[in-house]
């Protein structure tokens, strides 16, 4: 049987002028459908591979693919397809003018986010960068604003007693005296409103137990009789 076998040629397009290596229709790359108007012609039926001159003639692409860089892969297939088909094909011209533009429309989109970020990223490397100037006046404005807040924070000793808040613990003072004397007479009225209470039970028990007592002498002499 004439023919070639399946390790040979491109098994990615189906031509046989190059290995899988050299194909611009490499895996995760825009490909165009295959139609006659676009299908890469291939020549008479060949049973050897073609001489290392002319396959080095054929295109190769030097940028690695990946998913980082789908633009410049829609950009070398569409490279690819103008180097290896005719200039007045009009349904290629369509597709080299597709991805281009896609291309275009990424890169743009790339230079957006970057234009969105960048604000942010010039005002850290800003304070990042300060020389020794604008540090120095920085951290002097800082001591001046510390300086203003300290004695609104923490009080100043002068002679072993705090300057400002000596009126206030005062007040405090006052305040908590005041409590403790409403508590302690609340406390005696209670202690007094007990004992009278106390008092007046004791008073109905002793005349239950006089009753008691009535009762059983009452008890007694009836028994006797």
């Amino acid at each position: 049987m004439a023919g070639v076998p399946m390790n040979r040629g491109c098994y990615e397009c189906g031509s046989l002028s190059h290995w899988v290596r050299d194909c611009p229709q490499r895996a995760r790359q825009f490909r165009p459908p295959v139609t006659g108007a676009n299908a890469v012609p291939i020549g008479a039926p060949m049973l050897t591979l073609p001489t290392p001159s002319s396959s080095s003639a054929t295109f190769n692409s030097s940028l690695p693919l990946s998913s980082s860089h789908e633009g410049e892969a829609l950009l070398d297939l569409a490279l690819g397809i103008n180097h290896q088909q005719d200039l007045g094909d009009p349904i290629k011209n369509v597709w080299i003018f597709v991805i281009i533009n896609i291309w275009k429309i990424s890169r743009r989109k790339r230079s957006e986010k970057k234009r969105r970020r960048e604000p942010d990223y010039v005002r850290r490397k800003r304070i990042r960068n300060l020389n020794g100037r604008e540090r120095e006046s920085f951290e002097q404005e800082m001591g001046k604003r510390l300086e203003m807040r300290m004695p609104q924070l923490c009080p100043v000793k002068e002679g072993g007693t705090e300057v400002g808040s000596v009126g206030v613990k005062k007040d405090e003072l006052a305040i908590l005296k005041a409590e403790n004397e409403m508590l302690r007479l609340k406390l005696e009225g209670a202690k007094a409103s007990q004992e009278e209470d106390r008092f007046i039970l004791l008073q109905w028990e002793l005349i239950d137990l006089r009753k008691q007592m009535a009762g059983n002498g009452l008890r007694r002499m009836r028994s006797l009789r």
